[in-house]
């Protein structure tokens, strides 16, 4: 716990600014993450505009899709559908709309499961539609790590 609480603390110090050109938008998020390529592999169609990581157990992704006909309501059960491939015990732990600082709406939700059968995870998901585009940020972590400071990153989507 003293050892996340640590990197916690750095990670707040300093951050970087992804931006996306199309739609333009950014987020902020902790310097510390090291940003990887998609695995081919892992997003054989729809793969993520920017993945970051770091140890033990943290990733952020996000994804942009030309979207104009979704229902942000039922972005959590698309999204459970897809870890469920992938995990078991798949929970959804809350699923509820939210106000972007910009006055854009969105829907938030939080997704339990089992990694690699043992493993307890949470992930955290923000989807909008804005600029005929769906955008989905999603950071998954140990269930130990998971925090009300993960918002944070969600929170920082601006528009351009």
């Amino acid at each position: 716990s003293k050892l996340h609480e640590a990197i916690e603390e750095k990670s707040e110090r300093k951050s970087k600014i992804f931006k996306n050109n199309l739609p333009a938008f950014s987020l902020t998020y902790p310097e510390d993450l090291i940003e990887l390529k998609p695995n081919p592999m892992i997003f054989p169609s729809k793969k993520p505009v920017f993945i970051a990581s770091k140890s033990p157990g943290f990733d952020l992704l996000i994804f942009v899709y030309k979207s104009t006909k979704y229902r942000l309501e039922k972005a959590a059960q698309r999204i459970a559908k897809r870890i469920k491939h992938r995990a078991s015990e798949v929970n959804i732990i809350s699923n509820e709309p939210i106000t972007l600082k910009d006055g854009t709406s969105a829907y938030e939700s939080v997704i339990e499961f089992k990694s690699a059968g043992i493993f307890k995870a949470k992930s955290i998901h923000l989807v909008v539609i804005k600029y005929d585009h769906r955008i989905r940020i999603s950071i998954f972590t140990n269930a130990n790590y998971f925090n009300d400071n993960l918002r944070d990153i969600l929170h920082s989507l601006e528009f351009d």
